[in-house]
């Protein structure tokens, strides 16, 4: 669409303005994320004013490589745009073929005059080698950056491996942590018991000896009773 509206010597908005009413026939396009909006290149033929015409047909190869270069500058195509600017690259080739058949069309002249406009149309336009090697150039760019993108995918997958690999294993380290607890609890536990046990036997042996002592003490006679033998 910014294309058709430099051609039609009109602002982007005030083109899009023509197209919701209907005053010019395009056509609304889901693109990635975004609807976008396409004119008809016969429209935009039909439309454009003959003043600009000569000036389009003066357009030279250099110069067209270098509008190319600068929408690469200006808007870079990404990953949700590449249809589109696409799109407006061929709708702006088609719109200059459709017009310059168009003008010796509807102009009453001779056939020498015909051809006479048809050879400048044909060299104020890139020739067809010249397309393609721009359009084989922009291949190349859109290719190594959808390779660029390919290869950032990957290295998020494979960090996402990593990290999901590095949490499982935390999880076994977490899950044999609480295991070496639970044991060493069930050891100190035991450990705890026979600690128990063994004072119990203690002081029931201390208890033991206490009381035979009493009753030795009881049995033995004293120095009188000995003395008196009693």
């Amino acid at each position: 669409m910014r294309k058709a509206a430099d051609l039609l010597g009109v602002e982007k908005d005030q083109l899009k303005a023509k197209l919701v009413s209907g005053e010019i026939r395009g056509e609304q396009r889901r693109v990635g994320s975004k609807d976008k909006w396409f004119v008809y290149a016969g429209e935009v033929s039909n439309r454009i004013d003959t003043e600009r015409l000569p000036e389009l047909m003066r357009r030279t190869d250099g110069q067209l490589a270098l509008e190319v270069e600068t929408v690469l500058e200006q808007d870079p195509a990404t990953l949700e745009n590449l249809d589109t600017f696409f799109e407006e690259a061929r709708e702006e080739l088609a719109t200059q073929a459709v017009q310059n058949i168009e003008v010796t069309q509807a102009s009453a002249m001779t056939d020498s005059d015909a051809s006479a406009i048809t050879n400048e149309v044909k060299a104020g336009l890139p020739a067809t080698t010249e397309y393609n090697h721009i359009f084989e150039s922009l291949t190349v760019v859109f290719a190594q950056r959808l390779s660029d993108e390919y290869q950032k995918v990957l290295t998020a997958e494979q960090k996402a491996k990593t990290a999901e690999t590095r949490v499982k294993a935390a999880e076994q380290r977490v899950k044999a942590y609480e295991e070496n607890i639970k044991r060493l609890e069930v050891q100190r536990d035991e450990a705890q018991f026979l600690v128990d046990e063994r004072n119990s036997a203690i002081a029931e042996m201390e208890a033991q000896v206490r009381e035979l002592q009493q009753q030795l003490t009881a049995k033995k006679p004293t120095f009188w009773q000995k003395f008196f033998g009693v």
